[in-house]
């Protein structure tokens, strides 16, 4: 069954990729679209990367303020085309194509395969857009897959060793601490909602209903009806 889901994998994967290249065709001054990167930014990271590419010693020879993981892939761009941005788009496609099937791991754990797939295209969307992407070729952009991934990891190991989402847990977790609340003090309900780290009372009860059956006003009531009750 894994082996299944891993060749699965491997097509959406793909369809990624050439997304994440029509996308970024449109949406990055880095693009053969554009005759260049207009951005100063982009053009210090290239400069670098260039200078790394021909032999020169970043912070010594050559500075810029920004980190060296980011000249290394702009000095990998330049083996590809070293008189052009061409190479930064090719890497910025990966990177997106990455931060994609990432964002589909993650929604392939709470929802089927389609549903996966919109999640991850609308992620790309949401990357792409003008407010935060600007010319393209960001530092931040880079860090994308890294933070995905990072996610990812982390919701596949929590729902492995809890059972639950951590979403699922946290509001679980939530509803025993407003029960012990509702049982041994006499807070307003709406007071119990906010101290447990819900957003307002009809979430509170809305969540406290699925777990216990029954609203908190009447856990309470049939609580303190019990004979062996004490409120302290």
């Amino acid at each position: 069954m894994s082996n299944k889901k891993q060749l699965l994998n491997i097509p959406i994967y793909l369809l990624f990729i050439a997304f994440s290249f029509g996308i970024l065709y449109i949406c990055t001054a880095s693009s053969p679209r554009y005759a260049t990167n207009p951005w100063n930014d982009a053009n210090a990271f290239l400069t670098m990367g260039r200078s790394m590419a021909n032999g020169l010693t970043i912070y010594k020879d050559i500075f810029e303020q920004k980190g060296p993981l980011l000249y290394l892939l702009h000095a990998a761009a330049c083996l590809i085309s070293d008189s052009s941005f061409f190479g930064v788009y090719i890497i910025q496609s990966l990177s997106l194509s990455a931060t994609a099937f990432a964002a589909y791991k993650i929604a392939s754990l709470y929802v089927g395969t389609a549903w996966s797939v919109i999640s991850a295209v609308l992620t790309c969307f949401v990357t792409v857009h003008p407010g935060g992407y600007y010319y393209g070729d960001r530092a931040e952009e880079f860090c994308h897959p890294v933070m995905m991934f990072s996610t990812y990891f982390f919701c596949r190991f929590f729902k492995k060793y809890t059972g639950a989402t951590f979403s699922q847990y946290l509001a679980k977790y939530r509803v025993l601490q407003a029960e012990q609340l509702l049982a041994q003090t006499s807070k307003k309900i709406s007071e119990i909602a906010l101290e447990t780290g819900f957003a307002d009372e009809g979430s509170f009860i809305q969540c406290f209903r699925k777990y216990y059956g029954c609203t908190p006003r009447n856990y309470r009531k049939e609580i303190t009806q019990n004979p062996f009750f004490r409120q302290d």
